[in-house]
């Protein structure tokens, strides 16, 4: 999607969308081999900044089912500090459902990605309702990104 560098040029950051999800990876300029990131598990780092020395980072990390939260990271001691908690205190976060992608054929034989949300409460016994949310063409691709209004719906019952 897009390569960034750090202020110095020490670093380049590179920025890929697979399946709807940003995946990052941080070069060393000189050597060309990527550096050590934190791993978030299911989450995406959606954003990353130097600081103007290079020997620190920030960076936004989030999910389908957690909205980013802001942190840091010194590249020397490999120290991660989360700086934001973003999530309402009122909202348990086992309620939030992680996204899947699946694929599905088209009238034409043509693969469709879509972005699944699937109710806690579904199961091949218990079928729920589901809702089709449209993404808006090829420059607004949906993306595995926290949304409260699927959250919301998908509490409720809905599949989207």
């Amino acid at each position: 999607m897009s390569a960034i560098f750090s202020p110095e040029y020490s670093y380049m950051t590179v920025f890929v969308n697979e399946d709807a999800k940003n995946t990052i990876e941080v070069l060393d300029t000189d050597s060309k081999q990527p550096i050590n990131l934190p791993d978030f598990k299911n989450q995406s780092i959606t954003n990353v900044g130097f600081s103007q020395d290079e020997k620190c980072m920030r960076m936004y990390v989030g999910g389908s089912d957690m909205p980013s939260n802001l942190y840091s990271y010194t590249l020397e001691s490999k120290t991660l500090n989360k700086l934001t908690d973003v999530l309402n205190e009122e909202i348990n976060a086992e309620d939030l459902v992680e996204a899947q992608v699946i694929r599905y054929p088209s009238f034409d034989g043509v693969e469709i990605p879509a972005i699944y949300y699937l109710p806690k409460q579904a199961s091949e016994t218990q079928n729920v309702p589901a809702m089709v949310w449209v993404h808006g063409g090829p420059g607004g691709q949906s993306r595995q990104n926290f949304s409260p209004l699927i959250q919301y719906m998908v509490n409720h019952g809905y599949a989207v």
